[in-house]
């Protein structure tokens, strides 16, 4: 986890811990027969430790010929979502939800080089990483008698990933000669999804709520394959290519989409009465 990412997720668990003194006094659990409609935003932190070793790679492999400039890694994502229940005793209440995530990051750089012919070559390379995902889940909470709007919820779903990395090169030579290399790569896949959280629900008014949620969830999609287009033009003479293979590293290793980390999210509960 980055130093910015500890730092969010330490704001956002300040002030979990502070809202009820600020809000009021939560109740006990909600009614039973009730059901309820959940919206949040919040934030996920995510692993993807093959994806910045890639990163990492790419610029190491360029470093005689590439001055990195901007060459970010990826960090957490900003999360969305829905979910909607009903509870089915004083203390168990059943839902199902969807959410959504999306983080991206940029690396550039500046090529200087000298070739084979004594021929000096200059350019650019700019480099845009990105990766969304959304699931859908079913949940289980269960509501703590001995502490007024403390809940703990269970998940399990299924997520659909999509990561993409697009990269242009624009280089030119002393001689008038200039090469251009447009690549977009994606890839995308299903993987399941758990993940436990421990949450608290402060009441506005008589039907809506404030609460928030704060776990670990697992999500880790294993060795996608990725589809490749390449354009390439060199002193007027250009080619397209496509293709497909497994998603490999920059030096040629399997690499996963790991999407799992902590998640912190704050939104407003409604709950209906069941009509009779």
């Amino acid at each position: 986890m980055t130093g910015g990412n500890m730092k969010i997720t330490f704001a956002c668990i300040v002030l979990m811990v502070s809202l009820p003194g600020f809000v009021g006094v939560a109740h006990a659990a909600p009614a039973q027969g009730t059901f309820y409609l959940r919206g949040t935003a919040g934030y996920a932190t995510q692993a993807l430790g093959d994806i910045n070793r890639d990163i990492e790679m790419r610029a190491s492999h360029l470093r005689y010929v590439l001055t990195p400039r901007g060459w970010h890694k990826m960090g957490g994502a900003v999360r969305l979502e829905e979910a909607g229940g009903y509870q089915i005793s004083p203390h168990f209440s059943v839902g199902i939800g969807m959410g959504y995530q999306k983080s991206s990051a940029t690396q550039s750089g500046t090529y200087a080089f000298s070739d084979d012919t004594g021929v000096v070559w200059g350019g650019t390379l700019a480099d845009r990483t990105g990766i969304s995902a959304l699931d859908v889940f079913g949940s289980l909470t269960v509501w703590a008698p001995a502490v007024p709007g403390l809940h703990f919820i269970a998940q399990a779903g299924v997520a659909r990933a999509k990561y993409r990395v697009s990269e242009i090169v624009r280089v030119t030579a002393s001689d008038g000669s200039y090469y251009t290399l447009i690549e977009d790569n994606r890839a995308d896949k299903t993987a399941p999804t758990v993940g436990l959280y421990a949450g608290y629900e402060v009441p506005l008014f008589s039907a809506v709520g404030i609460s928030g949620q704060l776990g670990y969830r697992h999500c880790n999609f294993m060795r996608p394959t990725i589809a490749t287009t390449t354009s390439q033009e060199f002193n007027q003479m250009g080619s397209v290519e496509t293709g497909s293979s497994p998603l490999l590293d920059a030096n040629g290793d399997p690499m996963d989409i790991d999407l799992s980390g902590l998640r912190i999210n704050l939104g407003l509960t409604l709950r209906l009465a069941a009509r009779h």
